[in-house]
């Protein structure tokens, strides 16, 4: 009978020891269509779904918005920019903390790779927690122990 009690606390305190600490789901990318900076319907409500679930998890610490675009091909790079831009004008209105934004387009492909990969468009969080370092459970110090 105490084996049988043992051994069923045992089995219910596993999923709490060995709950792993894990930030998936930090980066979102928006394949757009050629040549369009349209976000169109569906990546927009995406992209705010999985925006609001940061900002209202475990919050959002900074966004970073990064764009791949054509080695020397200025239309490429002039795209990228409005592409960056459209995703920036959907956030700031749900970025209630009005959380740091940074646009990045230093992620030049050469004109030989595949055409999804300049059409591509990366947006980042970085959870708040990080700040405080409150992101995963800590172990408790006891006194005496450093």
């Amino acid at each position: 009978m105490i084996r049988g009690f043992i051994l069923f606390l045992f089995l219910i305190s596993l999923p709490f020891a060995a709950a792993p600490c894990s930030f998936a789901g930090l980066e979102h990318e928006i394949e757009f269509e050629s040549q369009s900076a349209a976000l169109g319907t569906k990546n927009a409500l995406a992209l705010v779904d999985w925006f609001i679930k940061w900002r209202d998890g475990t919050g959002v610490g900074s966004i970073w918005i990064s764009a791949y675009s054509i080695k020397n091909n200025p239309r490429s790079l002039a795209l990228s920019h409005e592409r960056m831009h459209n995703i920036a004008k959907i956030i700031k209105p749900i970025n209630k903390n009005d959380v740091p934004m940074e646009l990045h387009d230093g992620n030049p492909v050469p004109a030989h790779a595949p055409l999804f990969v300049s059409n591509r468009i990366v947006v980042v969080v970085q959870p708040a927690c990080l700040k405080t370092n409150t992101c995963c459970p800590q172990p408790i110090k006891q006194q005496g122990n450093p």
